[in-house]
């Protein structure tokens, strides 16, 4: 909602949605090419929800591209509360102990793909109502795991995606999803945003770090971060 930013020259002004509004609109999408100190954050916040439920499917790579071709349709229909996500993964399987992994379970060190949601709402009744446009997968009837709006909580969550990123290692390649046909990234650049957002923010830059104190590299044309 609004921030307190300590600027080039050194003064500390309150920028909101009517004050110093030029600010706060860099602060929101300028990302490293900020050019300024921030040294408060004024947040909206909203009632804590009375329920946090997940759904997660396991299949494997052999269904990926019945999967995807679904998702790419689906995903973008979800409610905003519901949260997706599908990744490739070799991590074993973490099957509870009374529960004997089915034929189709990857072998150790084998890449399967893992669908998971979340979603934060009043009641689980309404979570199963809000996720059940993925009780569609036209391929849940290969999946290894499949549970569908389970109770759980971001103390549950976090092992998970603990599993999925261990420590000392990151991930080699993102991901991003395009309307382009060629999806090779290694040859093309991505601009850093469009070019009308670009000159805006340059154009403030030079009001308020004329001397380029703050992220310099974003306006040397040495590096053409936005071409």
């Amino acid at each position: 909602m609004a921030i307190d930013v300590v600027t080039a020259d050194g003064n500390l002004v309150h920028a909101s949605e009517s004050e110093n509004t030029d600010l706060l609109w860099a602060a929101r999408g300028a990302g490293p090419g900020f050019f300024g100190v921030v040294t408060r954050m004024y947040l909206r916040v909203y009632p804590t929800p009375g329920v946090m439920a997940q759904t997660t499917y396991v299949f494997p790579m052999a269904a990926f591209h019945g999967l995807m071709a679904w998702a790419h349709e689906i995903l973008p229909t979800l409610p905003t509360e519901v949260e997706p996500v599908i990744v490739g993964a070799r991590t074993p399987i973490p099957f509870p102990p009374d529960v004997e992994p089915p034929p189709n379970a990857p072998k150790p060190g084998e890449a399967y793909i893992v669908t998971h949601a979340t979603c934060m709402c009043d009641s689980l009744e309404q979570a199963a109502e809000y996720m059940a446009p993925l009780e569609t997968c036209p391929v849940l009837d290969q999946a290894i795991v499949r549970d569908f709006c389970m109770p759980t909580s971001i103390a549950e969550e976090n092992p998970m995606m603990d599993a999925q990123n261990p420590k000392g290692l990151r991930y080699h390649t993102d991901c991003l999803w395009t309307t382009r046909g060629d999806s090779d990234f290694t040859r093309r650049s991505a601009k850093f945003m469009a070019d009308a957002n670009f000159a805006k923010l340059e154009a403030l830059r030079a009001t308020y770090d004329p001397t380029h104190m703050f992220a310099s590299y974003l306006i040397n044309p040495v590096f053409s971060l936005n071409t």
